[in-house]
């Protein structure tokens, strides 16, 4: 099965903010501006290129507008239960400080 995840955040709170609240939550080690590694995957923070402040303010429910985005990717040799154990543990948090979180990947069903 494909293990890339891409995770849709509706938040009001800035990059900066966001990369360090999650690099802190994850213990993981920052690898330039955007990119996290932990003992599990590797996480890039990304800023949508569709963000539209005028569409989101017209339909903030379509994420596909929302500013932020992660792209992850398991790391070899971590069993794919665990990512997936893993990843809805950081849903729960990114929820903490985000208005909404939307996971797309083949897995989805597996996320709640």
């Amino acid at each position: 099965m494909d293990t890339y995840c891409k995770i849709f955040m509706d938040s009001t709170a800035g990059y900066d903010e966001i990369f360090d609240l999650i690099s802190k939550y994850l213990a993981g080690t920052p690898k330039g501006v955007s990119t996290i590694i932990t003992s599990w995957c590797s996480i890039s923070l990304k800023r949508n290129s569709y963000y539209n402040e005028e569409l989101y303010l017209n339909n903030s429910d379509d994420f596909v507008y929302w500013e932020y985005y992660l792209d992850m990717e398991c790391l070899d040799g971590v069993p794919f239960v665990e990512y997936v154990k893993n990843i809805n543990r950081m849903m729960s948090f990114l929820r903490t400080f985000c208005l909404s979180v939307v996971p797309s990947c083949d897995f989805e069903d597996m996320l709640t």
